[in-house]
């Protein structure tokens, strides 16, 4: 259990830290708008991000691959949804993006993973 833990916590943040650093490097404020073509880069690399969680996730925790990557995948989706509920007047681009295509992505992460080491969560 406390492998597992750790194991979400440390692929969450290897999401977490380059995503936001991402947004202070271009400044740009994650809850205002943007252009389309600073939305795609960014949506870009956020998938880098969420995969590479995933992926942390599965490789610590060594079982269960794709349901650690779901657990980043959770915590990616709780991030947004509390984000969203906390500043109801912004721009919700980032949020929505995070729920949609950046939470199934570290799943996705977590599965290839699963694919490399053996059975998935599928059939474990």
């Amino acid at each position: 259990m406390g492998k597992s833990v750790i194991a979400v916590v440390a692929g969450s943040l290897v999401f977490l830290v380059p995503a936001v650093a991402f947004f202070k490097w271009t400044g740009q404020d994650p809850r205002e708008g943007a252009t389309p073509t600073f939305m795609m880069g960014a949506l870009a690399w956020g998938i880098v991000c969420a995969v590479a969680g995933g992926w942390t996730a599965a490789r610590m925790a060594q079982a269960r691959e794709t349901l650690h990557g779901a657990l980043v995948g959770g915590v990616i989706a709780a991030m947004a949804l509390i984000s969203m509920y906390l500043s109801r007047n912004g721009s919700w681009w980032t949020q929505l993006a995070a729920l949609i295509v950046l939470a199934p992505f570290a799943i996705l992460g977590g599965f290839v993973r699963s694919l490399l080491t053996g059975p998935s969560v599928f059939t474990e």
